[in-house]
């Protein structure tokens, strides 16, 4: 199904809610359900890509309506991030009722600081 003229994909945020060595959890609100793709890049570290479903537990949507759906992205890091660290990140989204758009960039390097 093709989006609707008008609506753009992302409708608030992303906003970041809390960031620490092993966790990082933002949310944003959507058009659509979406798969997101976080891409986060420490100072001097290799960068880390994390590939997220929707309804999967690091990322539960909440539809409030047909065209605004909550993303809760809350992922628990296996590798922890470093402290005191610059961390440069990307949030990507592949929306369901755009795919043929593809990847789609938002708040491309945005640098954060876990403490």
């Amino acid at each position: 199904m093709p989006p609707d003229i008008g609506i753009p994909a992302v409708l608030a945020g992303p906003i970041l809610r809390k960031i620490t060595p092993e966790r990082v959890v933002i949310w944003l609100a959507t058009r659509a359900p979406a798969k997101v793709r976080l891409d986060l890049m420490p100072d001097g570290e290799e960068p880390r890509s994390f590939e997220l479903a929707p309804g999967n537990p690091d990322l539960p949507v909440l539809s409030a309506g047909t065209h605004l759906h909550y993303q809760l992205i809350d992922l628990a890091l296996t590798r922890p991030l470093p402290e005191d660290t610059f961390v440069s990140y990307r949030l990507s989204l592949l929306a369901e009722d755009d795919p043929q758009t593809g990847w789609q960039d938002h708040y491309a390097d945005a640098r954060i600081m876990p403490m």
